[in-house]
């Protein structure tokens, strides 16, 4: 199966132009961002371990961001089901199994939302941004999940689009960001 996979996928750089490399700094940073407020963000008592399992959560959702934005971890995953469809004989019936997958995908994705809502119970004040930048980068994932091809032919092959697909990659990111450099400007 690996084989039929790796024919279809090669590792490498999923996205070498400067705004690929601008979009996995901005992760990376905002990656390191998070892991710093997991240490020293002053949290109150009665939420302080909750919300540094929100942040660590965070961190650890923008380092895999980062890592597939280039090595294209989506395709592989796309390629290995292929080849099983193929090698098991269903892959004419694919698109419902492509249903179920995304339907899995959605409802872990609201699963997660869920309880990362009840983790923050009674810290709102602090936690609607970041948790925003949360949505807005499930959505994005969810978006490109769903319609690998249909997002580029969506936004078109203008300029203007790939300034839109950033815009709609990064603002998660930027959301989050903001709200961590305000968390720790509390601490000094």
């Amino acid at each position: 199966m690996l084989g039929c996979a790796l024919e279809k996928w090669q590792p490498g750089i999923g996205d070498p132009t400067i705004l690929g490399w601008v979009t996995v700094l901005i992760y990376a940073v905002t990656a390191v961002l998070t892991c710093v407020i997991v240490v020293l963000a002053p949290f109150p008592d009665e939420s302080h371990q909750r919300e540094r399992i929100f942040w660590f959560g965070l961190f650890m959702i923008l380092c895999a961001l980062g890592i597939n934005k280039q090595l294209d971890l989506q395709t592989l995953v796309t390629a290995v089901g292929r080849c099983l469809a193929d090698a098991q004989g269903w892959y004419e019936d694919r698109k419902a199994v492509q249903v179920e997958f995304i339907l899995s995908l959605v409802a872990c994705a609201c699963g997660l939302m869920l309880w990362f809502f009840w983790l923050l119970r009674g810290t709102w004040r602090r936690s609607t941004v970041p948790m925003l930048g949360l949505g807005l980068l499930i959505g994005f994932v969810l978006v490109r999940a769903t319609s690998f091809q249909n997002i580029d032919t969506g936004f078109g092959q203008t300029s203007l689009s790939m300034w839109g697909k950033l815009w709609f990659e990064l603002s998660g990111p930027f959301l989050i960001m903001v709200m961590g450099v305000i968390l720790l400007k509390k601490r000094l």
